[in-house]
């Protein structure tokens, strides 16, 4: 058990920061990482870390810049 747990602890830290640059090299928009991250990362918590790494401005984020 301790080594499955290990395991995927190791592949979500390396995840974490390999995702981003491989989405950069694919040329991935922001839906189609998100996307992708999520069914590939087995981890929430580090698909929100990959994920915000290549975030841009969301479109919450201009209905609020509008609203203002």
């Amino acid at each position: 058990m301790a080594v499955s747990l290990g395991t995927v602890f190791v592949l979500n830290s390396v995840a974490l920061f390999l995702f981003p640059v491989v989405g950069y090299a694919l040329h991935l928009t922001q839906s189609q990482f998100g996307l992708w991250s999520a069914l590939a990362i087995h981890d929430t918590s580090s698909v929100v870390g990959a994920t915000a790494k290549i975030r841009g401005p969301s479109i919450n984020d201009r209905d609020y810049d509008q609203a203002g």
